[in-house]
């Protein structure tokens, strides 16, 4: 390729930079192998069948945006294109978030995906929209609520229903593990997503194996208690799915339900039924202890690795804790250079090893340094002040959307950070507040 004049060759050397057009399967990181008198359906004859390369080391991403397409119409050319984006570029990251609906575009930093965005948009004609993140925050209770019973009777797919559940709820705090430990013949315990707890009490249920007898008379014919068990799950995380207060998802939440057969499990009874008693109740529960104690917002908190220079440490330990409200919890070194005292003693050990002398090693100064470079001190090479420094820390993700054109602004371009979820917590009144007033849109 010159510029944008392509001359065709018949075959490239070792070294050389050649374009293949009209390739369909492969992206960017594949290895094309061209056999003579090779048997497509067969494969590669050996040793080529178990020839193994050195994939891209490619970093993890670190800026993200959500992509929305413009309409229902569009949405498999924009998955498409951005699918086409995903072959030619490793880097780039697609996910979808289960909670808001979003498309999650991950690149990085800004710069990447302001390139993507403008090859999708432009150079492939894509109808879509860039936008932002939506944080999911959690709810979470603090008080406990009254133990509520409801009923249900009425007609589902022709048949009348009757069932009823009584529920109780209390919050859990950063585990369950303060929680009594239950009798597994009169009570089943299930571990749900987001920390929550259901127990389901019957003491006058003894279950022997996937057999269920009550007051010594089984269950109906039509119910087995795997499948009362499942139906009392599905209501409960349908309850669970909108917080009374600010519609978010419930965290931290034990929630115990109270089954007696003798009025709750009637020849009516169907698992549906079942479902529904254990929403509405449990929908009743939570409105209950929001009017008692009411409830707080968690969000969730990034495990944070920034490597930056040590002349940029200040500023930046000082941005994460003051400006973004996040917890430094170390600050570490780089490894040590081959030669200098911490490993003399692996020197020692192994005679085998040889030994470099960091005096005969060539530095080329860095031009955008601070002028101030490594020096020898007889056979002790000193560190340049400008080591490299590890910041771990803990972050909230609302405070991290966008963090890394702040981060180089900081550093000169010179910092990069990764970061994963570490879990969610508990905001505080002021930071709920504010979040509140701009998810309200003021």
């Amino acid at each position: 390729m010159y510029a944008s004049d392509a001359v065709e060759m018949q075959s490239i050397e070792a070294g050389q930079i050649g374009v293949i057009v009209g390739l369909k399967q492969a992206r960017t990181g594949d290895t094309l192998i061209s056999v003579a008198g090779m048997n497509p359906g067969r494969g590669p004859p050996a040793p080529l069948n178990t020839l193994q390369l050195r994939p891209i080391d490619v970093p993890p991403p670190v800026f993200f945006t959500s992509v929305e397409p413009n309409s229902l119409s569009e949405e498999k050319n924009v998955y498409d294109t951005l699918n086409l984006l995903l072959r030619e570029d490793p880097s780039l990251h697609l996910a979808q978030d289960p909670e808001s609906g979003q498309t999650h575009l991950s690149g990085m930093g800004e710069l990447h995906l302001e390139i993507a965005r403008d090859r999708l948009i432009q150079d492939f004609k894509a109808k879509a929209t860039i936008g932002k993140i939506e944080i999911g925050y959690r709810e979470h209770l603090l008080g406990v609520s009254p133990t509520i019973t409801e009923k249900v009777d009425r007609e589902i797919a022709g048949k009348i229903t009757r069932a009823s559940c009584t529920i109780a709820v209390t919050p859990l705090d950063d585990t369950a593990s303060e929680l009594p430990k239950i009798n597994e013949n009169h009570a089943q315990r299930l571990y749900m997503p987001d920390n929550n707890v259901l127990t389901i009490l019957h003491p006058s249920l003894t279950v022997r194996g996937k057999a269920a007898e009550a007051d010594g008379s089984s269950l109906p014919p039509h119910l087995t208690m795997p499948s009362i068990i499942s139906a009392f799950k599905d209501g409960v995380s349908a309850g669970l799915a909108r917080g009374p207060q600010y519609s978010y998802p419930m965290h931290s939440t034990h929630i115990t339900i109270h089954l007696d057969p003798t009025t709750q499990i009637l020849p009516e009874t169907s698992p549906t039924a079942l479902s529904t008693a254990a929403r509405l109740a449990m929908q009743k529960a939570l409105r209950s202890a929001r009017e008692t104690a009411g409830t707080v917002m968690m969000e969730p908190v990034m495990m944070v690795n920034i490597s930056v220079l040590e002349d940029d440490l200040g500023a930046v330990v000082h941005d994460i804790s003051s400006a973004r409200g996040g917890q430094v919890l170390s600050l570490d070194t780089d490894d040590t250079l081959p030669g200098t005292a911490a490993n003399a003693t692996s020197h020692t050990e192994d005679e085998d090893t040889p030994i470099i002398d960091p005096r005969r090693i060539y530095v080329p100064p860095d031009p955008f340094g601070s002028g101030l470079s490594g020096s020898y001190s007889g056979t002790q090479y000193s560190l340049p002040s400008t080591q490299q420094r590890k910041v771990v820390a803990r972050v909230p993700l609302k405070e991290m959307v966008g963090y890394l054109k702040y981060l180089r602004a900081l550093t000169g371009g010179r910092g990069t950070f990764v970061m994963a979820v570490d879990r969610f917590e508990r905001m505080g009144s002021q930071r709920m507040k504010a979040v509140i007033v701009e998810l309200r849109g003021g």
